[in-house]
């Protein structure tokens, strides 16, 4: 498995379940692994793409559902990830957490530009 934050060729690239296949392979040329294991877009999705796995694991903190990745929209009050196995099983998971609480935690370390970061989260 290749871990990557967007794609195995750029940190950048925006990747989506609706994701054309050609980019995807082109973003896979060279790439000699069964499974790639990517974030960037704050998605939990999976996909086949010439044989290979590719899958974003989604956001620790920031998760959204939005169409695009720079559409405003409020972050969700919960974490994702995955789990994977020796044997490429795939599982995501996904945590809830008190916006309340973290709000009050950052405020309580200062966190900068706390207002417009307050004012992201969904209640």
């Amino acid at each position: 498995m290749l871990c990557c934050h967007a794609t195995p060729v750029s940190n950048e690239d925006v990747i989506l379940p609706g994701t054309e296949p050609a980019e995807l392979e082109r973003a896979l040329v060279n790439v000699e692994t069964t499974a790639v294991a990517a974030g960037h877009v704050h998605l939990q999705w999976l996909r086949r793409v010439n044989g290979k796995l590719w899958f974003c694991v989604g956001s620790v903190g920031l998760v959204y559902e939005a169409r695009q990745p720079v559409d405003p929209v409020p972050f969700l009050p919960w974490s994702e990830y995955a789990i994977v196995t020796d044997d490429l099983e795939i599982s995501f998971r996904r945590v809830p957490f008190d916006v309340e609480e973290l709000i009050a935690a950052a405020n309580a370390a200062d966190f900068p530009h706390l207002d417009h970061w307050a004012a992201t989260w969904q209640r």
